[in-house]
């Protein structure tokens, strides 16, 4: 596999998935004047669902055509590819997690007042992030660093090293973890409160 693909594949995931959550932070934070909201509020819900929908997929063929770039062996014993892994693995989990509640509670979702909405753009802000850091560890892996990486550096983590998160974001790991969490516990003592 060509490093080009790669790179185009990445091009793709990243671009739309910032239209996705561009598109989703419009939603989330302008309330319509008028029932109903107009074209642009009530079609960012769809651009929002078909772009994260889309992105998902290419960042599935971008992490593939990543693992052919070089033997699995050399990629498996550097600490900066690790970490590249670890990163695009996190925003699948992050972009799968908003996509799973979005389609089980549907447009309505921007509508609600709850923890809800909330836990589905924080996810999504922390998938892209997650693309983010990825695609700059990849830049870097080819020669190309960005500012990006400095700006990581400075919140506390290195690529050069394997992965050590700072105190703040194992907070908010965890944060999203018991959040996830209690979701889903909420969500069948509901079901049963209904029998």
């Amino acid at each position: 596999m060509k490093a080009g693909y790669h790179a185009i594949l990445v091009a793709l995931t990243t671009g739309t998935l910032v239209l996705s959550f561009l598109a989703m932070s419009y939603r989330f934070w302008i309330r319509p004047r008028k029932p109903g909201g107009g074209a642009v509020w009530s079609s960012t819900d769809v651009v929002a669902v078909y772009s994260a929908v889309f992105g998902t997929v290419m960042l599935l063929l971008a992490a593939g055509s990543g693992l052919m770039l070089r033997p699995l062996e050399a990629l498996l014993n550097s600490p900066i590819t690790k970490n590249k892994i670890l990163c695009t693995v996190l925003a699948l989990v992050c972009w799968s997690s908003f996509l799973v509640l979005r389609l089980k509670v549907g447009p309505r979702l921007w509508e609600l007042r709850g923890l809800v909405r909330h836990y589905a753009y924080v996810m999504a802000l922390a998938g892209l992030v997650f693309v983010v850091t990825a695609s700059s560890i990849g830049g870097d892996l080819a020669g190309i660093p960005s500012g990006y990486e400095q700006i990581g550096q400075a919140v506390g983590f290195r690529t050069r090293f394997t992965l050590y998160f700072p105190t703040a974001m194992n907070v908010l790991l965890w944060v999203i973890g018991v959040a996830a969490l209690g979701s889903v516990l909420l969500r069948v003592r509901l079901r049963r409160v209904k029998k």
